[in-house]
């Protein structure tokens, strides 16, 4: 997984790092996971690579695009329009709304608003999904009113025509909005595994019953160099694989090995929600494990060897 750097002097360090959760749609992810999904511009610590960032486990799996829900919340009226005193956005595919109340912004044109996560709540009522700010959204000037490439707002990730900013990598500085024609509320995905153009592509269109790929920012607690004296910093991580009934299993005769280390059933549990969240998404490529073992089956499958950790 990709970390951000964690500050100096400090033991442990704690530091935030993006989990891949799976393929899930709108309403269920915001439910879900809420304020812990990334912001719109921090899935530039997925896909960003320098001299010492590696691209996370999940895309290099994945072989084309992945597009990815952000958490942020963008809401904006039809292409040449202004924002109404309610602006709602219909399922077509299903018939449910999202709605937010925008009266205050009513009659204003060539705008976006913008909510980052923590800033909103939600509540179902019926077929509706009402979105509530908990602080003043953020105004976007300059929203484009149709799809193109074009400079980004510095604090937000969201494309503008006019005082923008562009990257400094890459084959192309600027980002591609791929925007909705009618009125849209959603959460903006970021295609993070594009290829040719990186990150580039900046999608606000989807419908809410549509599965997109979520990442959530959880803590993790790591030890300064200094106090893993002795041990292999170089060593790879272990992942765990369930044995095929075919393979030989090694009755250690004359032998000493060393002492494995311990799995447990939520490192069990964790690995077997990778594998099906992959198969999800690129059934393909991936199969799909079925339910996860309840842990009475797990220890059994454990006692009997068919559970290890591949190095």
């Amino acid at each position: 997984m990709i970390c951000a750097q964690p500050p100096a002097h400090q033991s442990p360090v704690a530091q935030r790092v993006l989990v891949f959760k799976g393929s899930l749609d709108l309403p269920t992810t915001i439910e879900k996971f809420g304020d812990r999904m990334p912001k719109l511009s921090e899935f530039d610590e997925l896909v960003r690579q320098g001299p010492n960032k590696q691209p996370h486990p999940e895309l290099v799996a994945k072989k084309t695009a992945l597009p990815a829900r952000s958490g942020t919340i963008l809401a904006h009226p039809a292409e040449n329009s202004a924002f109404p005193r309610f602006l709602e956005f219909t399922d077509r595919q299903t018939g449910r709304k999202i709605c937010i109340d925008t009266k205050q912004y009513a009659n204003q044109r060539g705008i976006a608003l913008v909510l980052m996560p923590g800033a909103y709540t939600f509540q179902f009522d019926g077929n509706r999904m009402l979105i509530f700010p908990s602080a003043d959204p953020i105004v976007i000037p300059y929203f484009p009113q149709f799809s193109g490439w074009y400079p980004y707002h510095k604090d937000t990730g969201v494309p503008v025509v006019s005082g923008g900013i562009v990257d400094q990598f890459g084959s192309r500085p600027d980002r591609f909005l791929q925007r909705a024609p009618d009125a849209w509320i959603g959460m903006p995905a970021r295609s993070i595994n594009e290829g040719n153009y990186e990150e580039k592509y900046v999608y606000a269109f989807a419908r809410p019953s549509l599965s997109q790929a979520v990442f959530i920012w959880e803590p993790q607690l790591i030890q300064k160099p200094e106090e893993r004296r002795g041990e292999d910093r170089k060593a790879p991580r272990r992942r765990i694989v369930q044995v095929p009934a075919s393979a030989p299993v090694s009755k250690g005769q004359g032998t000493s090995e060393p002492k494995k280390p311990e799995i447990t059933y939520q490192m069990f549990e964790h690995e077997w929600d990778i594998q099906r969240a992959l198969h999800e998404i690129d059934p393909s490529n991936f199969r799909d494990p079925g339910p996860v073992p309840d842990q009475q089956k797990f220890e059994r499958m454990l006692k009997a060897g068919d559970i290890k950790i591949e190095k």
